[in-house]
This record gives structure tokens, C-alpha cells and sequence, in this order.
């Protein structure tokens, strides 16, 4: 019978406009009048499938697999049978099957990125990843510059954790369409997300570690709790427990990074050793969060300027809630150093006069009131005073929130000054009678510091100062902030 005759046109327009039920009878009247014709099996399988029968459509559409055909007939229609086929048994969840007949679908035809992008995103959500992705770089191939490729893309990676390959596709897919918001926004929150890259150098800071470890040892006592608020990594952890904690409690409120200390510790055999806990500190109740309270705080959470992390509410949170009393504190003080420099490189770094004969003064208001890190290895200055020591504080005693200091320094150099220099020490564990004070410098003479040096510019009309003479230096601080004034 002919596909041209009234019955089957019927049957293809009953389908075509959604009347599955009347389009299956069709077909079946059709068929028995043209056993030859397999198309109009595909026709009822097509039909059952619209009626949501899909056992019966497998059925259906094996019967077409199986009977004999030439070769011609057979690839012509392979493709097809086995692309509904495939969307059969995915509903049916039969998972083996329908991979199986949608990689047969592909063998019979010339994959198009829609395709292949639509296998790829099944594959993903039964967790074929490997195989997902080795389709959506076939797709790739075909197209790079498609939006529904990358974007599959990063949702596998997004998946699976990879948050600097989902980046990478998701930048594809804005660059590809700037109007998709959704990537963007996407996009935007994963890159506010990043964790910080002042972690590696951090952990790679051979001087820290040595000091840190050494302190450790030399303040840890048989038994004793040790608490690591910000333990990042897991390094001040690691070592505290090598070196004979009772316990270790590691607290991180970044869940990427506490998923990667959780490994770390695992795979370094001390997961029955620290334990990990995901939060702020700030937010930790003894008895709820935590098994007790500690005789040990072990934390490094100290910027360029030392308090810009939020230092002091922490240390004095945990002082008040998650450490016995009398409880030693790594590192135990902070002295803080300044001395007042002239130089044209840092004062154009950070003022501006006349720039191409305008006035343009004014911008200057808007400058960082925060010590700035740089490395002043990199800059040419001229000390005016000696280094200067303008604050002390002490982790282990009551701390207070805010707070300044008045000091005077001898100007030993006559010149402008342009602004103050900063560093600081931390002193991990005070003098004892069987051992000296361990410290740790930021100071410009500190081989390999992660933190470098801290600049703070003189705000208002230059100074210049007359060796002998005296400058009084301010140092102020407001829990995150620390600042230095020229008087």
C-alpha cells in the first residue's frame, strides 16, 4: 500500500495534530492491509509513544529491528527506530537499554550537536560523566561556538565539583550569548566564591611553618585540646596532631576549603585525630558544636594590616566561649613596627597632584584608608625615623575592640614624608627560662613572608621634617581596621 493512500495520510495527520489514539488504529488498519511497509510500525510505535505506552512501543519497534530487510531499507530506517527506542527505555528508566540503543541510533547517522548535546545531558544525570563528556567534545568538534555545548558543560562540572572548569564554561557561554543571565549570574557567583590565592603561598611559607610547628611543640602539654580556628587547609591541625594532641578541632567556615582539609586529613591517616567543623567560630557553642573547651588556640587569621580578618572578635569570642580558663593562645602578641619614609615611587603610587597640567587633587580623598600591602623590596625609599614600635597587643589578656597609641620617634633623615612602612611580629610563644621568645616577622628583612609589608599613606599637605626633631606617631585600631597618623 502506498504511504500516498488515504488511510495512511490519515493515520500521519491524526499523529502529526496529537490524536495518538486514532492515529494508532490507523496504523494497525493500515498495516494489516501493507505488512510490507514497516514505516507505518514506526508510525504505531510513534503513536503508542504519544499515549505515554511505552512498553508497547518497544515492542513495536523491535518488531522493525527484526525483520528482515536490505541493507539500504535497514540504515534508513535504523536511525530513527533506535532514536525512539532510546527515548522509550529512558522513560522507562531502563537505563542499560537506552544507552545501548541511543549509541546504535548514532552509528546510523551523522551525529548533530543537538544530538549529541542530548545524550550527553542524559548521560550526565545517570552519572556517566566520563562518557558525557567525551560526547560534548565530539559536539565540539562540530560547533564550538555553541551555547547548549558549554553550557552542558558546566553543568557537569558544577556537578562534580570542578569549579575552575565550570568557569571556563560558563565564560564560553557569556562570551557566546552576553544576554544569558543566568550563566552570568552563575558566573558571578563562582568567581565571588574563588578561594582565595593567597592560600598557596600561605601554605608554602617555609619560615611560617617552621615557626608555627616549633611553637607548637613547645607549647603543647600531654592531654591538652587544641582548637584551629580558619584552619584552611588543615596544616596547623596536621601538625598539632603530630605532635601529640589529645584532640584537634579544626574549624572552617569555607565549605570548599573544609572539604579539602576533610581529604587532607584522610589521606594523611589523622582523620580519627582532628575533627572538622564547618562554620564561624563566632557562631560555636561548647556542647553543641564542640565536645569541649580547648587548651590550646591554634589560628593564623592575620592580613598585611594584622587585624583585617576579623582577629580580634575571634580571639576574644573564643577566650570567652570555647577556651578553659588560663588557655594558651598561638601566637600569644602582636607588636606592631612603623617608621615614616619619603619616596616619589610610593607617594605617586598612592597621591596624585597635576597629572598633564590638571589639577587633580582631589581624587585623593578617595584613597584606601587601610595599610596597603606591597613589597617594599620592589620600592625605592628613604627611612626618615628608625623602625618604631606603636602598638603591642596580647592574645592571651582581656581584648579590647578599639583602641590608639601616642608615640614619639627621632627623625635621624631630613625629608618629606610621604607616608609610614608597616610590619609586625608574632610572638608564638613568649621567652621561657628553658627557651627564647619564637617569632615571626612580616619585616622587609624576612625571607619569603606571604604577608610582605604594609605602606599607609600621610593624608593631607606634605610635611617635611628636620633631622632631631620629633614625630608623633598615631596608631589607632577599630576591630578590622588599623591605621597611622602623622601628628
Amino acid at each position: 500500500m502506498s504511504e500516498q493512500s488515504p488511510i495512511v495520510k490519515q493515520a500521519w495527520d491524526a499523529l502529526q495534530t496529537g490524536k495518538c489514539a486514532e492515529a494508532e488504529t490507523l496504523f494497525i488498519n493500515a498495516f494489516e492491509q501493507d505488512p510490507s511497509d514497516l514505516s507505518l510500525l514506526v508510525g504505531l510505535g510513534k503513536s503508542m509513544m504519544g499515549r505515554g505506552a511505552w512498553s508497547d512501543a518497544v515492542e513495536t519497534f523491535k518488531m522493525v529491528l527484526t525483520v528482515e530487510q536490505s541493507e539500504d531499507q535497514q540504515s534508513q530506517q535504523a536511525h530513527s527506530v533506535y532514536s525512539e527506542l532510546a527515548e522509550c527505555y529512558y522513560q522507562l528508566k531502563e537505563t542499560s537499554s537506552w544507552l545501548n540503543a541511543a549509541q546504535q541510533s548514532l552509528n546510523f547517522t551523522t551525529p548533530t550537536v543537538e544530538l549529541l548535546v542530548t545524550f550527553a545531558s542524559r548521560l550526565s544525570r545517570i552519572d556517566q560523566t566520563s562518557e558525557a563528556l567525551r560526547y560534548l567534545n565530539r559536539a565540539l568538534r562540530i560547533d564550538e561556538r555553541d551555547e547548549r555545548i558549554h553550557r552542558i558543560f558546566a553543568e557537569i562540572y558544577l556537578k562534580t565539583g570542578d569549579r575552575q572548569r565550570a568557569i571556563q564554561s560558563l565564560s564560553a557561554v557569556a562570551a557566546i550569548n552576553p544576554h544569558n543571565v543566568q550563566a552570568i549570574n552563575k558566573l558571578s557567583e563562582l568567581l565571588n566564591q574563588r578561594v582565595p590565592t593567597w592560600h598557596f603561598p600561605m601554605m608554602n611559607d617555609l619560615p611560617r611553618n617552621q615557626a608555627f610547628e616549633e611553637a607548637i611543640i613547645a607549647r603543647l602539654e600531654p592531654g591538652d585540646t587544641v582548637l584551629d580556628i580558619g584552619c584552611g587547609a588543615g596544616l596547623l591541625s596536621l601538625m598539632a596532631a603530630r605532635a601529640g594532641a589529645e584532640r584537634v578541632i579544626a574549624v572552617e567556615s569555607e565549605p570548599e576549603v573544609a572539604d579539602a582539609a576533610e581529604e587532607i586529613f584522610k589521606l594523611n591517616g589523622y582523620e580519627d585525630d582532628i575533627q572538622l567543623v564547618r562554620g564561624r567560630s563566632t557562631s560555636l557553642q561548647v556542647g553543641v558544636d564542640l565536645p569541649n573547651k580547648a587548651d590550646l588556640l591554634v589560628s593564623e587569621i592575620f592580613d598585611v594590616s594584622l587585624l583585617g580578618e576579623d582577629a580580634l572578635n575571634t580571639f576574644r569570642h573564643a577566650q570567652e566561649n570555647l577556651l578553659k580558663p588560663q588557655a594558651k593562645v598561638i601566637p600569644a602578641q602582636a607588636r606592631v613596627w612603623c617608621a615614616l619614609v619619603e619616596s616619589d615611587e610610593l607617594r605617586a603610587r598612592f597621591h596624585v597632584d597635576d597629572s598633564c597640567g590638571f589639577d587633580l587633587s582631589v581624587f585623593n580623598r578617595l584613597r584606601d584608608p587601610r595599610v596597603l600591602q606591597l613589597d617594599l623590596r620592589r620600592f625605592d625609599y628613604q627611612m626618615l625615623t628608625e623602625p618604631t614600635l606603636v602598638a603591642h597587643f596580647d592574645f592571651e589578656a582581656p581584648i579590647e575592640m578599639m583602641g590608639q597609641a601616642l608615640t614619639a620617634a627621632t627623625v635621624s633623615t631630613a625629608g618629606r614624608a610621604d607616608g609610614f612602612i608597616f610590619w609586625y611580629d608574632l610572638v608564638l610563644a613568649p621567652e621561657t627560662e628553658e627557651r627564647g621568645e619564637i617569632t615571626l616577622s612580616t619585616a622587609p628583612e624576612q625571607e619569603n613572608t606571604h604577608w610582605l609589608q604594609g605602606f599607609s599613606p600621610c593624608y593631607g599637605e606634605a610635611k617635611h621634617l628636620e633631622e632631631g626633631s620629633l614625630a608623633h606617631l598615631l596608631c589607632g585600631y577599630r576591630r578590622f581596621l588599623l591605621w597611622l597618623q602623622l601628628l
